[in-house]
């Protein structure tokens, strides 16, 4: 499968996928107004391992062979929380939006790997 990362009014994004699609290659686009959760998250000496959920599929980043990074951005939920004491909400909040950024690196990082940008136009 190719993850393509692009907005939705790129017109060169789409022929590229109608032409992907003649090849009968298997592709995922996210446009840069699609929401990407975090599903899970396993790093480790030997292991990589992200799932997200995109448009209400999920998918594993193993999963993709290649990742063109057109243009746009990725971006990524929040999870709320409804919680009667403030301070633990903002304590909590403060504590995923600085998890957000280590996993948005991490994410970048793995994409980066298998894409077909030279290095310098990946993010």
């Amino acid at each position: 499968m190719i993850l393509i990362i692009s907005n939705s009014s790129d017109v060169t994004t789409n022929e590229v996928i109608n032409w992907l699609l003649f090849y009968n290659k298997k592709i995922l686009r996210i446009n840069e107004d699609d929401f990407v959760e975090y599903l899970n998250v396993s790093i480790s000496n030997t292991l990589h391992n992200v799932k997200i959920r995109v448009k209400n599929k999920n998918y594993n980043l193993n999963e993709f062979k290649a990742i063109w990074y057109r243009r746009g951005f990725i971006k990524m939920t929040k999870t709320q929380f409804a919680l009667n004491d403030i301070k633990l909400k903002n304590e909590i909040e403060r504590q995923l939006s600085s998890e957000s950024v280590n996993l948005n690196f991490h994410f970048v990082n793995s994409i980066s790997k298998k894409s077909i940008n030279k290095p310098n136009d990946v993010f």
